[in-house]
């Protein structure tokens, strides 16, 4: 393998991992709110966590604890451009 090929894997494996860590961090606050985790939620979550995690390890690839970090706010980031497009109306003007 080059060199690009091993920074590209090497920042989505430290992106996944703090995806990894994020999925924990949820789970334990369902935990503490003594809530019952549904199986197919968090295992929809970290599907989407480590995806996420993963491009944006890539994209933010200022050496491993940016990219740990990134993968970490992955979902953050998503949820925020979310609820600001859900707050967001278009108005369409017909002719």
């Amino acid at each position: 393998m080059n060199d690009l090929t091993t920074l590209v894997l090497a920042s989505a494996g430290f992106g996944i991992l703090g995806s990894i860590l994020r999925i924990g961090v949820a789970a334990t606050k369902i935990m503490q709110l003594k809530r019952k985790i549904r199986t197919h939620g968090i295992f929809f979550y970290a599907i989407v966590a480590i995806v996420s995690g993963a491009f944006a390890g890539i994209m933010l690839n200022y050496g491993w604890l940016g990219s740990f970090l990134a993968g970490y706010m992955a979902l953050d980031l998503m949820e925020g451009f979310y609820n600001q497009f859900k707050k967001t109306k278009i108005k369409v003007q017909e002719e």
